[in-house]
């Protein structure tokens, strides 16, 4: 062989030696963290690994969880950390979550679910104590799915409108975990919950879309005993509309009792919607008997569930009983609605237009007919 091509292969030989003792090519720096040996681990990661008795064995669990981070599908990598963890303990937990801590940031989120999640199932008080003190909603969700309860007490105060939100998951939302025979003492940890509107919908929630679906009466009971205030009367407009719903003849009898004090816009609006929604003639009955003062807001909601089957006897009906088709009506959250001309302009033009013009001339159908128009 000549001396120029000896020289050149030499020259190769020596360059290859040197990358193989660099290690191979650089890893990207947003690549997972390396696996293998405790030492390569301990350089990857900034931590001593090295197991008691340098045996590099000992390790081959983390590494295997490590390497569910090379997964680049998002679920099949939480099924590849979920079962990596399976098999470890309590005590392998405990240690590992330290570690997984001072991984870089969009290493150690999946890992901590993982190991967190497996926490949850070995000794969930141990893992909750831990979960208290985060702030990521990730962590809470777990809580929120095995100690639904606990998670309420302590979030309620701290995060109530991710609990409102369902954000948190857990059904801590629809309290469905609460047994019938702890409602009231939840509800009451509710009432103790400082001031402000977490709370206040917090409150409305339990007592209007909860307690009142599974003990009206008891619901009601409660709510009446509140402090007097705006609180008050509104949790108990909200548990009667919901009684309406499931329970029209004991509601209405309620309601009978309460009118003389709730007789408000918004009570009537709620009560009224309730009842229109289970039982369409006794709303009609109910809200033609009220105080002349009061039917015209009653008239609208219920006109709003009649436009539905008949729109021009629900809009003559409306207009009989004082309503002005064309204010803005409320339904059962107490969100603006379209107008009752608007809605029934929308929904049935034709039928709507034609009891419009066979109204009697004069100003009051020129004005309707010029909404009906613009709409």
């Amino acid at each position: 062989m000549k001396t120029p091509e000896l020289l050149a292969l030499g020259f190769a030989a020596f360059a290859l030696g040197a990358w193989l003792g660099r290690g191979g090519a650089a890893r990207p720096a947003d690549a997972p963290p390396a696996l293998g040996s405790a030492a390569q681990s301990a350089s990857a990661q900034g931590e001593a690994t090295a197991p008691p008795g340098d045996d590099a064995r000992a390790d081959a669990p983390w590494s295997r969880l490590l390497s569910a981070l090379h997964e680049p599908l998002h679920l099949r990598q939480r099924a590849l950390l979920a079962e990596a963890v399976g098999s470890w303990t309590a005590a392998d937990l405990a240690a590992a979550i330290s570690r997984a801590e001072k991984l870089p940031g969009r290493f150690s989120h999946p890992v901590l679910q993982a190991l967190v999640a497996r926490w949850f199932e070995l000794d969930a008080d141990a893992a909750a104590r831990w979960t208290r003190g985060q702030r990521d909603p990730a962590f809470l969700r777990l809580w929120a799915l095995h100690q639904p309860e606990a998670a309420f007490q302590a979030l309620a105060l701290r995060r109530p409108e991710e609990i409102i939100s369902g954000s948190l998951g857990g059904g801590l939302d629809s309290f469905e975990w609460i047994a019938p025979e702890q409602i009231a003492e939840r509800t009451r940890h509710v009432v103790d919950l400082p001031s402000g509107a977490g709370r206040k919908t917090l409150l409305w929630l339990l007592l209007g879309n909860h307690w009142a679906v599974a003990d009206p009466a008891a619901a009601l009971a409660f709510a009446r005993a509140l402090p007097d205030g705006p609180e008050r009367d509104e949790n108990v407009s909200s548990i009667l509309a919901t009684w309406m719903q499931e329970q029209p003849g004991p509601a209405l009898a309620a309601t009978r009792t309460l009118l003389p004090r709730l007789g408000d816009r918004d009570f009537i609006l709620n009560a009224a919607a309730g009842l229109a929604s289970k039982d369409l003639p006794a709303a009609r009955r109910w809200a033609s008997e009220l105080p002349a003062e009061l039917r015209p807001a009653a008239a609208a909601s219920v006109a709003g569930a009649w436009l539905k089957t008949e729109p021009r006897a629900a809009l003559e009906w409306a207009h009989a009983q004082g309503w002005e088709l064309t204010s803005e009506a409320r339904n059962m959250m107490g969100s603006i609605h379209v107008t009752l001309l608007t809605q029934a302009m929308l929904d049935h033009p034709a039928e709507t237009t034609s009891w419009l013009l066979a109204r009697p001339p004069g100003e009051d159908r020129d004005r309707l007919l010029e909404v009906a128009a613009v709409e």
